[in-house]
């Protein structure tokens, strides 16, 4: 078995690199992939490819790739602005990888790497599946902005979704489900500058920690729940810098822990407004180096009290 993990790997990188030898112009601004795609030409409606891999290498710096039905249209490294959608039905399937490491890791075992220094990517209309062997759904390493709409990530043997980047960032969640995952729904951990996480009307469940702001992020969390999360649904945590989780209109229900930060000497920070905690053991749990703060607002059905108070402004 660890022998068809190596070829499998050796494949994948073989072919990557096959792809990206090929002479076809940088200049299409508008690219297909179907499941029954090949990946030859210049991907358009017509002929379209099978990966979005090769179709990003003659997919010209601002353009779109699309998909035209179903597909497991494999994993991609993503190194410039570029839209990714799949109408409802494309998927990426990472190949095996027992769960033994940590990222840093080789690209094939990412649904879909974003390393673009000062680029803006958007993900949309995506079912990134694991299948319990691929290590992270989305890993987001640099860039200006990334945009995630609409999207499924599950059964990921760490993060659904990581951000790990080393400069300022901005990262967009919107209308996404990140579910199953051995490790966090959403992970957030910075080398260096901050991540500016906005989240709305999304659902984080049934992984380890639901939302997990960890160092150097300050993370906006509106009208979306955590639930069935076995460790913390809301957890703000940092190793360096600081991390500040602001929560409001949203839900957290059955986790091990409703909301909580701290576990270091960093400043660590939960903010509640008008949240819901229910079925949590305990609702809000406050460890060294943690403020968890609430504007007077939030329903607290399990033990466990805030030791800040925001007034309402």
């Amino acid at each position: 078995m660890k022998l068809f993990r190596t070829a499998l790997s050796l494949v994948a990188v073989s072919a990557f690199t096959a792809v990206v030898a090929l002479a076809f112009p940088d200049t299409t601004p508008l690219t297909w992939v179907s499941g029954t795609g090949e990946d030859t030409g210049n991907c358009n409606r017509s002929e379209p490819c099978a990966t979005f891999a090769y179709a990003l290498s003659v997919t010209s710096a601002g353009g779109e790739i699309d998909a035209v039905d179903a597909g497991n249209f494999g994993q991609v490294l993503i190194t410039k602005s570029v839209t990714i959608d799949g109408g409802t039905v494309a998927f990426y399937t990472p190949p095996a990888r027992p769960a033994t490491s940590k990222p840093p890791l080789p690209t094939e075992h990412y649904g879909i790497q974003v390393n673009a220094p000062g680029a803006t990517v958007t993900l949309r209309n995506l079912k990134i599946q694991g299948f319990g062997s691929g290590q992270v759904g989305i890993l987001f390493e640099g860039g200006t902005a990334l945009h995630i709409e609409h999207c499924t990530i599950s059964n990921f043997i760490d993060d659904g979704i990581l951000i790990q980047g080393n400069t300022d960032n901005q990262v967009f969640i919107e209308d996404t489900i990140s579910r199953d995952n051995g490790n966090a729904g959403l992970g957030i951990e910075n080398s260096g500058g901050y991540s500016y996480v906005q989240i709305s009307d999304s659902h984080f469940a049934n992984n380890v920690n639901g939302i997990e702001s960890g160092s150097a992020s300050r993370t906006t969390v509106r009208n979306s729940d955590v639930s069935g999360n076995s460790a913390a649904g809301f957890r703000s945590d940092a190793t360096h810098g600081s991390s500040f989780l602001s929560v409001t209109d949203s839900a957290a229900t059955h986790n091990g822990v409703g909301a909580q930060a701290g576990g270091t000497d960093k400043v660590t920070w939960v903010r509640l407004s008008n949240v819901l905690l229910i079925g949590n053991s305990p609702g809000i749990n406050v460890l060294p180096g943690g403020t968890v703060a609430s504007w007077g607002n939030n329903h607290n059905g399990d033990n466990g009290s805030p030791n800040a108070q925001l007034a309402p402004q």
